[in-house]
């Protein structure tokens, strides 16, 4: 899903004050997550991983943002059951199926 929109909500008290890591989803389907500066990643910790993708649709010649294409219980850190934890250094994520 090229262009969707990804965030870790942290599961930690103590992180939560923190900004949320996000990212948008490249063409590959791979992100970068954004924390403080571009591309600095995710701070150690368990997160809820919310995405969000908005299909772009045509209206009057324009494209515009259509509404989400992802299933709702993907768009809500409450309802989302994606739980992501990163680790000290590089972090590679398996594939995330949204079902």
């Amino acid at each position: 899903m090229p262009g969707a929109y990804v965030v870790l909500h942290p599961k930690s008290d103590a992180q939560q004050l923190a900004l949320a890591p996000r990212a948008s989803v490249a063409d590959d389907g791979t992100f970068t997550l954004t924390t403080y500066n571009q591309s600095d990643g995710a701070p150690e910790g368990e997160y809820t991983l919310t995405v969000q993708w908005f299909r772009p649709i045509k209206r009057n010649g324009d494209w515009v943002s259509g509404p989400n294409a992802v299933p709702k219980k993907y768009s809500s850190a409450r309802t989302s059951d994606i739980q992501i934890k990163v680790a000290s250094g590089e972090n590679r994520l398996p594939p995330i199926q949204l079902r």
